[in-house]
């Protein structure tokens, strides 16, 4: 699979990164890496997603790397990190996340997974970022980006995301599923601040 990643082909070359992704193959980690370089937009897509399956505590930098593409590689490169990234990433992740414009590409399911994967490294700024990204989408996306949004918005050790989400509770309209996903980030968010809600 590895000479495959050198195929003169792109389809096979993507197919190839795809097949070591599934296959957790770490040895070829380094192979890998060169292939963020191709010219070909996908062949760059499949090799951070099998990146991303990888996981590794040694290629976040090559993803934040890779981030200052501007083309679909910043998503991609943004959500495999989302997958790898380890608590000591934290602030490196942050610049990147706080950066003017990253708002706009990344998706609220990577939001949440780097607050979970941070949780306890967040400070208030870190915190405001993130919720800067996540009340829009509470209000304005679509139901599986509202749920994702009170997930990350539980997770957050912050009082501004009880008042956003007590606010949304009032004020918006939700099926059954979010008012699940809602109920539990206020249970959650109201153990932290010591509150008592009543839903």
């Amino acid at each position: 699979l590895v000479e495959h990643l050198k195929h003169k082909n792109p389809n096979i070359r993507s197919a190839a990164a795809v097949a070591l992704g599934k296959l957790k193959a770490r040895e070829a980690m380094d192979n890998l890496l060169v292939l963020l370089n191709d010219e070909d937009e996908w062949v760059r897509f499949s090799t951070l997603e099998a990146i991303g399956s990888i996981g590794g505590t040694d290629v976040a930098d090559k993803l934040l790397d890779v981030f200052k593409a501007v083309d679909i590689s910043r998503i991609a490169a943004l959500d495999a990190l989302s997958m790898l990234a380890v608590p000591e990433d934290s602030k490196k992740v942050m610049q990147v996340v706080s950066a003017p414009g990253v708002a706009n590409v990344l998706s609220v399911e990577t939001i949440v997974r780097f607050i979970e994967r941070f949780e306890g490294r967040l400070n208030d700024a870190d915190n405001a970022v993130f919720l800067h990204i996540l009340l829009p989408r509470l209000s304005e996306g679509t139901m599986e980006e509202q749920n994702d949004s009170l997930r990350g918005l539980a997770a957050l050790k912050d009082r501004g995301a009880l008042d956003a989400v007590l606010l949304y509770a009032g004020t918006m309209s939700y099926c059954e599923e979010t008012r699940g996903f809602l109920k539990d980030a206020i249970d959650r968010k109201s153990v932290v601040e010591g509150k008592s809600v009543a839903l």
